[in-house]
């Protein structure tokens, strides 16, 4: 796993009567560390940065990276703040995945929000509670203690309807599972390719990790399972957008998703496309980021419009 730090390079102070050749190399040597450590797309004014603090819900020093404006200090001595959109890797992944794949710093240009992808610290957490390891509480960290964290340190809008969270396969079923959980957090919600039905799949893909053996324990199974949950989305007052597709592993059950919330009357956009598993096209970046950012309310609102949508094609 790649060691994640946390920059602050340019916060220095310099006596006045110091300057010349030595403040210009210290400028020069703090300007080449910075490049070396960030992400940058000049031409797109993002940039990508690498963080880490210890958790005292996890009880281990956690990784995190932010996208976001790269003259972010100078928008918050402003005043400015931003909504927060929280992705979510999938599985055999980390918090650097969706930055050097994905399409995401091609795609983020267009769009007003800061991203914040946390590592969960061994690519197979599955973003949810273990009932058999008190020390893999992912979902109570990320809702809680992690977010918190993180208006703390940025320049954030705190509420629901400013608040998303999206994720590609593991990290697909980590949006939904949290929405559902805690919709009094997370606003709306965006799988991509997401592994929806736990109990089918049986413990596979490292979820025996966290819910155990399926023949041991299949009731941690059903609890978790999207699917055999899906009425809990009716009562949740969130946007829910999701797509699969013919070359997807998972497309059998994204399909019964999109039937059950039909059948439940749950708001929803599904579509397809003919992606294979593995990352994200542009197209489906772009879609994912043009929806949440047309939803974000920029301000203290707390309502998001619903609305159903079933495309079949993209």
């Amino acid at each position: 796993m790649r060691q994640a730090t946390s920059r602050n390079f340019f916060n220095y102070s310099r006596n006045g009567t110091h300057v010349g050749i030595y403040s210009t190399w210290f400028i020069l040597i703090v300007m080449c560390l910075q490049c070396q450590t960030d992400t940058v797309d000049h031409d797109k004014a993002y940039i990508a940065s690498d963080y880490q603090y210890y958790s005292t819900t996890l009880y281990r020093t956690v990784a995190y990276s932010v996208v976001m404006p790269s003259n972010l200090n100078e928008q918050k001595i402003k005043g400015r703040r931003y909504p927060v959109l929280y992705l979510l890797h999938c599985a055999g992944c980390d918090n650097r995945s969706f930055i050097e794949g994905y399409n995401l710093m091609d795609s983020i240009n267009k769009f007003d929000m800061i991203i914040v992808i946390p590592y969960d610290g061994t690519g197979g957490g599955w973003w949810l509670d273990s009932p058999i390891d008190t020390l893999s509480q992912l979902s109570t960290w990320l809702k809680g203690e992690f977010k918190n964290h993180i208006d703390s340190a940025f320049p954030t809008y705190t509420n629901r309807s400013n608040t998303g969270v999206a994720g590609h396969s593991m990290g697909g079923f980590g949006a939904l599972h949290n929405l559902a959980l805690h919709p009094e957090i997370f606003g709306a919600a965006f799988s991509a390719k997401g592994l929806l039905d736990m109990v089918g799949n049986k413990g596979n893909y490292m979820a025996n990790s966290v819910l155990g053996s399926f023949l041991t324990y299949p009731q941690n199974y059903h609890n978790v399972d999207i699917l055999e949950n899906a009425k809990r989305f009716l009562h949740i007052n969130a946007p829910v957008k999701f797509y699969s597709g013919p070359n997807d592993w998972f497309q059998d059950e994204n399909l019964s998703f999109d039937s059950l919330l039909t059948l439940y009357n749950v708001p929803h956009t599904y579509f397809e496309n003919n992606e294979d598993h593995f990352s994200m096209s542009s197209g489906s970046m772009h879609n994912m980021l043009a929806w949440f950012d047309s939803l974000f309310t920029r301000s203290q609102s707390s309502t998001f419009t619903t609305g159903t949508s079933s495309e079949k094609k993209e």
